[in-house]
């Protein structure tokens, strides 16, 4: 079976991780909704991690996942989220999920979270769609939460790594190299080149690093915001510009951005019309690149096109941006 993944997928598996995992929910006394087996095979060995719903002795629903993939990159994230469990356990930040334990083993992590009767905002069958129309209430809960990850103390997260900012800095070559503004190519550079220092200044914020419609849920109308491998040290515009980059296809990302920004206190704002642009054009250069396999071709060029005229938008102002 796991040579049909590897083959076929380009994945490599943990060896031997549905026994492991079943080992782990052994011990913590949870019935697995479904098998790390089935899991597996419904998924064609896909997904990273192994996620399900889980019962213990006393009926009581929690969520557990574990890492599959055999991948140094998806380790690191997910031993990093591990560490944000931990640290969150003894926390109390409403807009997170309550996590009930969580380890690193020897050659896999895993975490035990709160279960959540709805689903997240992303529709099932449609990846970057949204499920259903987003209310205005909740437009606002998402635009408090942002603000509210300014106000919290990296000094409760040690472990979290500032932001790569050569990824940032390459971003003129990489533009010039595929060709993709011929030339107005010089404003990338520009853009990059006179803001490398105030770039590096406001990399000092707490950041989901994966802010989008797939890792949103509203539990009895209040927001929560769960899978935090991506959590990182980085600047406070690049989460929301993250999660309107992603609502690509819907309308609504014009009324997030512009909340966002209605309740920033003017003193910041200039700081954020920069930012924005910055983390826009970083963006929009990474979705552009992606190959996402879940859509058609017809899709995959409408969703080029849309990021393209994105990363153009930001080469001259926050205002053209707001438009698009």
């Amino acid at each position: 079976m796991k040579g049909f993944f590897i083959k076929h997928c380009m994945v490599k598996l943990i060896p031997q991780i549905e026994k492991k995992i079943e080992k782990v929910l052994k011990k913590l006394n949870l019935t697995p909704f479904e098998s790390p087996e089935n899991f597996i095979q419904r998924t064609e060995g896909k997904k990273h991690r192994y996620s399900t719903l889980c019962e213990n002795e006393k009926g009581e629903k929690f969520i557990f996942y574990a890492r599959l993939h055999d991948s140094p990159f998806e380790k690191k994230r997910m031993k990093n989220e591990v560490k944000m469990a931990n640290a969150l356990r003894k926390k109390n930040y409403p807009f997170f999920p309550k996590y009930i334990e969580a380890k690193t083993e020897q050659d896999f992590e895993w975490i035990v979270r709160e279960y959540f009767q709805e689903n997240t905002l992303e529709s099932k069958k449609e990846i970057e769609k949204l499920s259903r129309p987003l209310t205005e209430e909740e437009i606002l809960q998402i635009c408090k939460v942002l603000l509210a990850f300014q106000k919290i103390k990296l000094s409760e997260f040690p472990f979290l790594k500032p932001r790569e900012l050569k990824k940032f800095l390459i971003l003129p070559e990489e533009i010039k190299e595929r060709k993709i503004f011929g030339k107005e190519e010089y404003l990338a550079e520009k853009l990059i080149r006179e803001n490398r220092k105030f770039l590096i200044k406001e990399n000092r914020f707490f950041t989901h690093g994966d802010f989008q419609i797939g890792n949103i849920i509203f539990e009895k109308g209040k927001i929560k915001v769960i899978d935090l491998e991506s959590a990182m040290i980085s600047n406070f515009a690049y989460d929301i510009c993250f999660l309107w980059a992603r609502l690509w296809r819907e309308k609504v990302r014009r009324k997030i951005l512009e909340k966002f920004y209605s309740l920033l206190p003017k003193g910041k704002r200039k700081k954020f019309e920069l930012l924005f642009r910055i983390n826009a054009l970083f963006i929009g250069f990474h979705s552009f690149v992606a190959n996402v396999k879940e859509y058609s071709e017809k899709m995959k060029i409408k969703r080029k096109d849309f990021f393209w005229k994105l990363m153009k938008k930001a080469l001259f102002s926050f205002e053209d941006l707001k438009k698009i």
